[in-house]
C-alpha cells in the first residue's frame, strides 16, 4: 500500500518531502544501483523504488490520477551559482503530432508536464551519483510561473511546432528558443522519424 494518495497532489507532495537529506542509496531495494552514464537511471530508480510506481514509456503523467509528473535531476553548487547537470528532458517529439496546428494548452507536452514534481539531488566531485542526497523538492505547475516566462515557453513551443510543421523538423536547432528546447536525443547515427511534408529527422526531446 502507498504511502500517499495517487490522487492529490498535495499528498503526494508531502510524501516527496520526506525524502529531502535521503541519499539515492537509502531508496534502493536489495542494494540496486545504477549506471553512472544513465542520468536518467536516478529518476526511474526513486520511481520504482520510492512512490512505487513501475517504469513504463506512458504518455499519462507519472502520477495519472493527480496528473503530476515526476522530474529528477542531480545540480552542482560551488556556492555562488548551482548548475544543473543536465537539461531537464520533458518529453519526447512526435513530429507527426504538428501536422495540424494544435495549441500549447491542447499539446501532449502540456497535458504531461503542466504540472510537475521536481526533485533535485546535490552532486559532489569524487562522491557516487547514488551517495548523492536529495536537496531540493517543488511543485512546478506551468499555469502558476510568471507571466515573462510563461509568454516565452509558449512562444518557444510555437517556434518549434512551425518549424516542424513547415517540413523543418530536420533543420531544428537549440539556438531556435531560449527556454523550451528541441534536443536531440541519441547521436547523428541515431534512426531518422517521419515528420510532416515528407521530411526525415533525428529524434528530439
Amino acid at each position: 500500500m502507498k504511502k500517499y494518495d495517487e490522487s492529490n497532489k498535495d499528498s503526494i507532495l508531502a510524501y516527496a518531502c520526506e525524502a529531502k537529506g535521503m541519499k539515492i542509496s537509502d531508496m534502493c531495494i536489495n542494494n540496486q544501483t545504477v549506471n553512472a552514464k544513465d542520468k536518467g537511471a536516478v529518476g526511474n530508480l526513486i520511481q520504482e523504488c520510492y512512490f512505487g510506481i513501475p517504469r513504463n514509456s506512458s504518455a499519462e503523467p507519472d502520477f495519472v490520477e493527480a496528473g503530476v509528473e515526476l522530474k529528477v535531476f542531480g545540480y552542482w553548487d560551488n556556492g555562488a551559482s548551482p548548475k544543473a547537470d543536465q537539461r531537464l528532458s520533458l518529453s519526447k517529439i512526435d513530429f507527426m503530432e504538428f501536422v495540424k496546428d494544435v495549441p500549447f494548452e491542447k499539446s501532449h507536452l502540456y497535458h504531461k508536464c503542466k504540472c510537475m514534481l521536481l526533485m533535485a539531488y546535490l552532486l559532489k566531485f569524487g562522491q557516487k551519483r547514488m551517495d548523492s542526497e536529495i536537496k531540493y523538492i517543488r511543485l512546478f505547475e506551468i499555469d502558476r510561473i510568471v507571466s515573462r516566462d510563461w509568454k516565452q515557453i509558449v512562444d518557444d513551443y510555437y517556434t518549434i511546432a512551425r518549424k516542424i510543421r513547415d517540413g523543418k523538423a530536420s533543420e531544428l536547432s537549440e539556438g531556435d528558443t531560449e527556454l523550451l528546447g528541441a534536443a536531440r536525443t541519441g547521436d547523428k547515427n541515431s534512426k531518422l522519424e517521419k515528420a510532416p511534408q515528407d521530411d526525415m529527422a533525428l529524434p528530439r526531446r
